[in-house]
């Protein structure tokens, strides 16, 4: 029976997994709904077939529970603010940004890791938190810098966020949870168990004045911190659904609202 059971449990988890993701059309649902009830049927012992039936679905929860709904776009293309719109249509926000703050606090495992890598001085005197201005600045043109620092952080992050996802979704039973985070296509782990997946999108013209406004960056700058990023063009391809942030806040958050409106219907 115990292997029976040690069967079941993966098998169900990578059927919820997969349903969630959209990678099984209706016909084949229905096939493999009707191969796991004459699997059960096949078992003499009714006790363990009602078990492996149970774990099957207990399985499929758990599968369901690991997959979010992801939500990026280009820098300054408002994504923040789409955030905020999300937040207030009732779907739960596990940000990205935040966690990544949280991780580096002083004492934690991420924040040793970056102490030993780049020094003591990124650290502001007072307190001894990192200084993320100084710290943006020493990786922002060096890429070997910036791969360092991700090693540094990127696993604490990534566990973080599945950690809040699994308690909303599976304890929770929130079905609407957004994985806000900005380098969602660039770190590959994340994509995979995102589903559908949201890009905010502006012309780059928008993106640039934004940023010498929020930034104070000269128009040079911003173009590099553009050109820094993973293409928008590509992750408009990428996407199931893009909000383009080029108008009024009304049409902003009528794009939103439809896009709220459709995911309540994907199972």
């Amino acid at each position: 029976m115990l292997e029976w059971v040690c069967l079941a449990l993966p098998a169900g988890i990578l059927c919820g997994f997969l349903r969630k993701k959209q990678k099984l059309t209706k016909s084949k649902k229905n096939i493999l709904s009707w191969a796991i009830i004459l699997f059960t049927a096949k078992m003499t012992n009714v006790s363990t077939a009602f078990l492996v039936f149970s774990v099957l679905l207990i399985g499929g929860e758990m599968g369901n529970s690991v997959v979010a709904i992801g939500l990026t776009g280009g820098i300054a293309a408002g994504k923040s603010t789409v955030s905020k719109i999300f937040q207030e249509a009732g779907v739960i926000i596990v940000d990205a940004d935040v966690i990544a703050r949280k991780v580096v606090d002083p004492g934690k495992p991420a924040y040793r890791r970056i102490i030993s890598a780049f020094g003591e001085d990124i650290l502001i005197e007072r307190d001894k938190t990192i200084d993320r201005a100084k710290l943006g600045a020493l990786i922002f043109n060096d890429i070997k810098k910036r791969k360092t620092l991700n090693a540094c952080t990127h696993k604490y992050i990534i566990y973080e966020m599945f950690k809040r996802l699994v308690l909303l979704k599976l304890i929770y039973r929130h079905q609407m949870v957004i994985f806000d985070a900005p380098l969602l296509f660039e770190t590959h782990f994340m994509e995979l168990f995102c589903y559908p997946i949201i890009v905010v999108s502006c012309p780059k013209a928008i993106a640039i004045d934004r940023m010498k406004k929020r930034n104070q960056l000269g128009e040079h700058q911003a173009e590099q911190r553009i050109c820094a990023q993973m293409s928008l063009e590509l992750k408009k391809q990428k996407a199931h659904f893009v909000i383009e942030n080029s108008g009024s806040i009304d049409e902003l958050t009528e794009q939103v609202n439809h896009i709220v409106s459709a995911l309540r219907k994907i199972p």
